[in-house]
């Protein structure tokens, strides 16, 4: 029960309120905690968090467009990479006309994921994976790799580039966050990337037979119109074809309207320019007045044509004999990759969904309902033991805290375990050999590819056969004994067929008929495989000897690859569906002839206008580059690479944010180098409610394995509740690092510095030091999105016993457990507690510098605190000790995925959360009743304060590109005179919907 109540005017006319002390004479022994949590801590740290490992060195080579960063050891892909760039510069710049001095480009060489992404800020730079993409994957329509890459990427920097008209003064004022091309739309961005790859190469993916299958099954399933031009902007639809809208159905609308008068070029320049002096989001006007149509005519009229040419393929196709195939029963999205175990008896698969994550499933054979029993990424192939007791898998996993490599796996079907079998191997596409005494596959990285083997005997791995840079082996097929058939796509495109023998080395070149060949299997009745030679992607088979060829299909839409049983007599395809890649079934092998089909689209073009573009011949196509290229490039002088010389701010933002009963306005800026080595921002913020200003600063160095930081800062902290400012200078800085391999433990040490001003006469200050541990079971390698989390952290701080500063110490923890499985998908209970102790702190003292309740989740707010308590105003609760439990059960109502043509609001899917929140404190509540202020004395575990409410969340993207959500909330709070009762709340957010508002488990100065 509440006791020692007081007016608020009561205590102040008394100088009752409680008195500013210092000490408790119940003060617990734990001056030496401090030290023992930081050598524990010590003992067992291993690397700091970093963008890239400190211990590698960095270099830079500078040609006369750009600048390229790499690690020591890859001086000669760097200097490819450096030509290249120059090249995709030359075949580009006479289409855009107009370029950044210098742009960054950056070889990343840390993971076995391909492709690259572009940005205009905080200054242009391209990173770029120096890996090659697998047959199977929507980029492997290529010729040479590394041009085509390095033309999508700094078609994006050209694209983004110009900023003028109106825009000319604006970026004088807040420098390079100026550019409004890039708030184009996704599809368009994309779109026109995919467009130029396309036309400035003989590839591309507008020139790619699985685009076309994708299309083609999307007439002939009656879906291609449900793709409204708002819905190709998105990539986090799940519904097949996923994240491939803006790639896919954007190039085709940006080919068909650019190649409009038959001058691409000048129309992308056109285009370009216009954006880039129009206030961003209104991009009707320029399209119709270049071509007298919008952008949703020239969508109409692109898919008009894509069905009349599909209709079209189809009608060719379904005239001549097809396979029966019977769709299997089962539900999960895009199942690929069948794989039937020797004996017959169990089928592998992978599969999985936008939501629940992919992995390998397992099903018995022939009607056996599949089990989900590995959750992953990066798997491509599945590969069993002869003895169908295992099967072997690659997963990609990060190895530390840098590097996320694919690794060899092998799961048990008697134990029904997982083990790991190679270590940072960079191990993709595995196949156990004819005795099973090994593991072919091919290892990635450092832009070039290698046969390898890793033996069951010894764990040793061997390389066998090592190609030059941008050359491509893939899909290894066990054969005879010390005999594996292996894919091989040269820097031209072309790709082959060879017998690899390990034991002499020799090579056998086969089926070179067949210049489109991958998905290979070898099955009992000979090798199947995938080729598009009929326009088409079908399945053919050879004999045992792999001299003679039978087609197997004649399909209407796609064959990605299949596995055949001698057992069953059965075939298992996956092939193109409405719901994306599923599996399919058919009786037996049988001889059907796939129909020659002609292109379904017309191919990008080039005209007059494009004088620059070069295509090699067919004679020098089908030279291997290796030497001859590499030693015709120009070499480029290298450098140290010093992250200084980044550090200077080339931008500010300014912010408007509603807060709890006001407004706040903030300007910011930031710096960094491109590695991650250094950054640094800059605050500056006015609030309505203090008129005050407030700033901050921060630092940070990962430049060696354990992390420095610094932060600075003046800020005003207003309670609404009390009417009450406090102003609060604070610095921290100490040092970060890892506990673990993995980047679950975290552990930092910190001095700490803090005045808080309660008027002109009065200050509490503070100083000492404060160490932390911080866990999350996401941190762990391979987290998938359904899968639970736990989380916490346990803080402590020690402020030291000086003239004129208060000294005590603190306890801060939390603990969280988001409960996914085995609940519904998408349906998420959440709960937390949030504890403070600080017993020597004294109690008047408690009422200012404690700890407080935070009445909502702001995307600002002014209070500094992590205690959720929604429905009660923030700061009416305060003190030496509190407690916060919060519960919450969130789960979505309705998918919506729609916006409205062209404008820049999308709707994704709307969520409803209820919850409860409770606190105890050892402190004070301030309330009111009968238009009078009071405060109430509170004692932890006596007096409990509740409240509960829900929340109806609307997921967004706003402006093309940035998620966002808006929240109505409903709360009530149990105690009304504590200025509970009903309370209504709006806000907006940044980023995905999170349960508790993506509450952050951070200790605060206090």
């Amino acid at each position: 029960m509440l006791t020692d109540r007081l007016s608020l005017c009561t205590y102040r006319k008394e100088s009752k309120i409680p008195n500013l002390d210092q000490t408790n004479s119940h003060r617990p022994k734990t001056s030496h905690l401090l030290l023992l949590v930081f050598l524990f801590q010590l003992f067992v740290t291993t690397k700091s968090k970093a963008s890239v490992d400190p211990q590698l060195g960095w270099q830079t080579l500078e040609t006369p467009h750009f600048e390229v960063i790499f690690s020591e050891g890859l001086q000669d892909v760097a200097q490819f990479y450096a030509n290249k760039a120059e090249r995709a510069y030359d075949l580009l710049i006479p289409i855009f006309k107009e370029a950044p001095q210098k742009t960054l480009l950056i070889l990343n060489d840390s993971t076995d994921v391909v492709n690259g992404y572009a940005s205009f800020f905080p200054y242009p730079f391209m990173v770029v994976y120096l890996n090659l993409p697998s047959p199977l994957s929507d980029i492997s329509s290529h010729e040479d790799w590394v041009e085509m890459l390095l033309i999508h990427e700094y078609a994006h920097i050209l694209n983004m580039h110009p900023a003028h008209g109106i825009f000319t003064p604006l970026k004088y004022v807040f420098g390079s966050i100026v550019h409004p091309n890039g708030l184009l739309p996704r599809w368009y961005l994309e779109g026109l990337a995919v467009e130029l790859e396309s036309r400035l190469t003989k590839k591309g993916r507008l020139k790619s037979v699985s685009t076309e299958a994708m299309l083609r099954t999307m007439v002939k399933e009656n879906i291609l119109r449900n793709e409204t031009i708002d819905r190709i902007n998105e990539s986090n639809i799940p519904d097949w074809p996923g994240g491939r809208r803006p790639y896919l159905l954007g190039s085709l609308l940006m080919q068909e309207t650019l190649n409009a008068n038959k001058e691409p070029n000048e129309n992308i320049y056109y285009l370009n320019q216009r954006f880039s002096r129009r206030v961003p989001y209104f991009i009707s006007g320029p399209i119709k007045d270049l071509t007298g149509m919008d952008w949703l005519q020239w969508l109409d009229r692109t898919y008009s044509k894509i069905e009349e040419s599909s209709k079209y393929q189809l009608n060719i196709i379904q005239n001549q004999p097809q396979r029966d195939f019977k769709k299997m029963s089962f539900e999960m999205d895009s199942q690929l990759s069948p794989s039937i175990s020797p004996d017959g008896k169990w089928l592998a698969f992978l599969a999985g969904n936008y939501y629940d994550g992919f992995g390998v499933y397992l099903s018995e054979l022939p009607k056996g309902k599949p089990q989900k029993i590995i959750s992953g990424s990066g798997i491509d192939k599945i590969t069993w033991l002869p003895d169908s007791s295992a099967f072997v898998f690659s997963m990609q996993q990060p190895v530390d805290h840098y590097n996320i490599f694919n690794d060899l796996y092998i799961y048990n079907l008697k134990s029904k375990g997982t083990k790991k079998l190679t270590h940072s191997a960079r191990a993709v596409e595995p196949e156990v050999s004819i005795d099973g005494q090994y593991v072919y596959f091919i290892k990635m990285g450092s832009g070039r590819t290698i046969l390898s083997r890793y033996s069951f005997t010894n764990s040793h791995i061997e390389e066998l056969w090592k190609t030059p840079l941008n050359h491509r082996l893939f899909t290894p097929t066990a054969y005879k004994l010390n005999e594996v058939i292996v894919g091989y796509k040269d820097s031209s495109g072309r790709e082959q067929l060879f017998l690899y023998n390990d034991l002499t080395e020799e090579k056998e070149d086969l089926l070179s008929d067949f210049e489109s060949i991958y998905s290979l299997k070898m099955t009992s009745q000979g090798l199947l495989f995938v080729s598009d030679k009929s326009g088409v992607p079908n399945l053919y088979i050879t004999n045992k000897n792999i001299d003679r060829v039978t087609p197997l299909t004649n399909t209407s839409s796609g064959i990605l690859n299949a596995d055949y049983s001698t057992k069953n007599k059965k075939l298992i395809v996956s092939q193109f569906s409405k719901k994306g890649p599923q599996l399919f079934t058919v009786d037996k092998l049988k001889r059907t002839t796939p129909v020659i089909v002609p292109p379904l689209l017309s191919r990008p073009l080039t005209h007059k206008s494009d004088k620059n573009i070069k295509y090699k011949s067919d004679s020098e196509s089908k030279i291997s580059m290796a030497a001859m290229e590499i030693d015709q490039l120009k070499v480029y002088e290298v450098k140290d690479y010093w992250s200084s010389e980044y550090l200077l701010p080339r931008y500010w933002i300014p912010f408007i944010y509603p807060i709890e009963d006001g407004v706040l306005i903030q300007a910011m800026t930031s710096a960094g180098d491109p590695l991650g080595k250094q950054n640094y921002s800059l605050g500056l913020s006015y609030d309505s409610l203090s008129k005050d200003l407030s700033g901050l600063i921060n630092y940070v160095n990962q430049m060696s394995h354990i992390g420095f930081s610094f932060s600075y800062g003046q800020i005003n902290e207003y309670r609404v509740s009390t009417d009450t400012e406090l102003q609060t200078e604070s610095l921290s800085t100490g040092i970060f690092y890892h506990l673990s391999k993995d980047n679950a433990w975290l552990g930092n040490l910190n001095y700490i510095y803090a005045q808080t001003d309660l008027s002109a006469n009065v200050s509490l200050k503070r100083m000492g030091l404060s160490t932390g541990i911080t866990y999350s079971s996401s941190g762990h390698f391979n987290r998938q999105p359904r899968d639970n989390i736990f989380t916490g952290s346990l803080y402590y701080q020690k402020y030291f016993d000086q003239d004129e500063y208060i000294n005590y110490e603190r306890f801060f923890s939390t603990l969280r457990f988001d409960l996914k499985k085995p609940l519904k998908s998408r349906h998420t209970f959440s709960t937390q507690l949030v504890n403070s102790y600080a017993y020597e702190m004294g109690l008047g003292t408690s009422y200012y510098i404690g700890d407080t309740n935070l009445g909502a989740n702001y995307i600002a707010n002014l209070v500094n605190s992590s205690f959720l308590l929604r429905g009660y105003p923030s700061g009416t609760f305060s003190g030496r000790t509190m407690s916060v439990l919060n519960f919450e059960y969130a789960f979505p109502i309705k998918d919506i995925h729609s916006g409205f043509t062209t404008s820049p609001l999308f709707l994704n899917d709307t969520y409803l959360s209820l919850f409860v929140d409770v606190l105890t404190v050892d402190g004070f509540a301030n309330g009111v009743e009968n238009k009078r202020a009071f405060i109430d004395r509170t004692r932890w575990g006596e007096d409990i304060f509740t409240s509960t409410g829900a929340e109806f969340i609307l997921d967004t993207t706003l402006g093309f590109h940035l998620p966002s959500y808006f929240k109505l909330a409903l709360y009530y709070a149990l105690d009304e005179k504590y200025q509970g009762g009903f309370t209504g709340f709006f806000t907006f957010g940044f980023g995905t919907f999170e349960p508790l508002g993506g509450q952050k488990d951070l200790n605060r100065i206090r």
